[in-house]
């Protein structure tokens, strides 16, 4: 007699069937409680909650962006998916710099928005300040306005509000935030663009492999 065959006839499975799924949920939440313990016991609690408490303002840019493109129900629902997903929720706990760059690149949207729809001064100031406080928090920041400069290039109604004079004022602000993290890394070998191009991303042609790509 098989094992389930022997489970089946004692009647065990009838009993245990209505309750297995929490059985499950509680075991697999255990297995995960535990390997978060161990992932952040080098680290202090009270670290863990300031990283904690940057993660929320985030959401709230994004929800706000949401509420004023596509209306309340959007912005609101906005706000919950992305609060409770996976990525979002385990990196809320890690030190890392993304919860920073994440809330000022949600936050640049806004006067990036302003700005295309009614170019003026202070869009193009404030969407310059929070671009240039969020490269020092992480150079991928750099990816939002390459980004606006092609959606330009390639949406003709856009093309007008981003190139144009004005739009000098953002990138010098930005530029101008920048400037020390610039001038440190002058005088001293390039040492975080080095780190970020070869021990981090590791820009080689090299290190191109399509075939492994597709294996992985």
């Amino acid at each position: 007699m098989s094992i389930s065959q022997f489970v089946r006839s004692t009647g065990i499975w009838t009993r245990i069937k209505p309750i297995a799924p929490y059985i499950l949920t509680a075991g697999l939440f255990a297995l995960g409680a535990f390997a978060l313990y161990h992932l952040l016991k080098p680290v202090s609690f009270r670290e863990v909650m300031d990283q904690v408490r940057g993660t929320p303002w985030h959401i709230i840019a994004l929800a706000l962006l949401a509420r004023r493109l596509y209306g309340p129900a959007t912005g609101f629902w906005t706000g919950i998916f992305y609060a409770i997903l996976p990525g979002v929720s385990l990196s809320s706990l890690l030190m890392t710099t993304d919860a920073p760059l994440l809330f000022l690149f949600a936050l640049a949207l806004h006067p990036l928005l302003t700005y295309l729809e009614r170019p003026n001064l202070t869009s193009a100031f404030g969407f310059g300040l929070v671009v240039g406080i969020g490269l020092l928090a992480k150079y991928a920041m750099i990816y939002l306005p390459i980004m606006v400069a092609l959606a330009a290039i390639a949406m003709p109604s856009l093309r007008r509000a981003v190139f144009r004079p004005l739009s000098l004022v953002a990138l010098f602000v930005a530029l101008l935030i920048l400037l020390p993290n610039l001038l440190w890394n002058l005088f001293n070998g390039l040492a975080t663009f080095r780190h970020v191009g070869g021990d981090n991303i590791g820009w080689s042609l090299s290190r191109l492999n399509a075939v492994g790509g597709f294996e992985f």
